[in-house]
């Protein structure tokens, strides 16, 4: 996979097929209510502005892995791809149909490896916490439900095609060692 400077999105890492393995020794999820609050507030002010422009997340710094050419190790950015994971757990089910996207959250989940943090890498797969589960994951979740009650359905659904659409980065590959 050759990464270029174009800025990512959900849909493109999903279309490209772009994985990523948090390094055990990157530090564990550490968003609490206020970060992903913020995040999730800014995300839907952008989406009432225009639902075509991008809304730029930052730059994830990465690197190649041996394991294949589509799977990167996340250096910089953890926390915000994390956080994108988590809503996609909640959106996935938002979209009821749009033939170009294509069950795109579900397709995004899992999409991040937590080497060695195995109820991490499973709860962001499927939803379901085990005993050791990053607590800061499981109220990430509980934020990110909490901020869609009260909402319109199709409120619901134009913020996730909107998120999963414009919510860009850029990739920065740095060297290996």
């Amino acid at each position: 996979m050759e990464i270029n400077s174009t800025p990512y999105s959900p849909n493109t890492l999903v279309k490209n097929n772009i994985r990523f393995r948090i390094p055990l020794y990157q530090r564990p999820y550490t968003w609490t209510e206020k970060q992903v609050k913020q995040l999730l507030d800014d995300l839907w002010s952008s989406s009432e502005q225009s639902k075509d422009s991008p809304y730029f997340i930052g730059i994830m710094n990465i690197s190649r892995t041996d394991y294949d050419d589509s799977t990167f190790d996340l250096i910089d950015g953890q926390q915000r791809l994390t956080t994108l994971s988590v809503m996609a757990l909640v959106m996935k089910d938002l979209i009821i149909e749009d033939n170009d996207y294509d069950r795109g959250w579900a397709n995004f989940c899992g999409r991040i490896d937590f080497y060695g943090r195995e109820e991490d890498k499973a709860f962001l797969e499927n939803g379901l916490p085990k005993d050791n589960t990053n607590k800061n994951l499981l109220n990430a979740k509980s934020v990110i439900e909490s901020f869609f009650n009260g909402k319109d359905a199709g409120d619901k659904e134009a913020f996730a095609l909107y998120v999963y659409n414009n919510a860009s980065f850029f990739l920065s590959v740095i060297p290996q060692d």
